[in-house]
């Protein structure tokens, strides 16, 4: 038996869904954190600095550059973010990343970046 989940939607009521459907349709299931708690995908579009100890961004540049700034490190803490819109600026990752003190997402693919938190640095995952 797979775990379920309650996904609640702008507007309507909760639908409950199994984990293996989800995958199986390609459904990240990024966030997830224990069978009852999902965290959802935060929308940024002006420079922020990160408190939460995991989670993702969407962030919106479409004005112009954002920078989003990692906290200190901590092993374990993982993020992922991801440029949100396909034109305008661009999104900075401020905080070292594999020995690169920025880490820039350009371009009008939506690129993104997952992130994890090692015991000596931020590395890709």
């Amino acid at each position: 038996m797979s775990d379920t989940f309650t996904i609640q939607g702008g507007v309507g009521t909760p639908v409950e869904v199994d984990a293996e459907m989800l995958q199986g349709i390609g459904f990240p299931l990024r966030g997830i954190t224990s069978p009852l708690s999902y965290t959802p995908f935060n929308l940024v579009s002006s420079d922020t600095t990160i408190t939460e100890p995991t989670g993702g961004f969407d962030v919106d540049a479409s004005s112009g550059d954002v920078t989003i700034t990692l906290p200190t490190l901590v092993a374990g803490y993982s993020y992922t973010i991801r440029k949100a819109n396909r034109t305008g600026g661009d999104v900075i990752i401020s905080g070292t990343i594999n020995g690169n003190a920025t880490t820039t997402l350009t371009g009008a693919q939506n690129p993104s970046v997952n992130i994890k938190g090692f015991t000596t640095e931020w590395g890709l995952v």
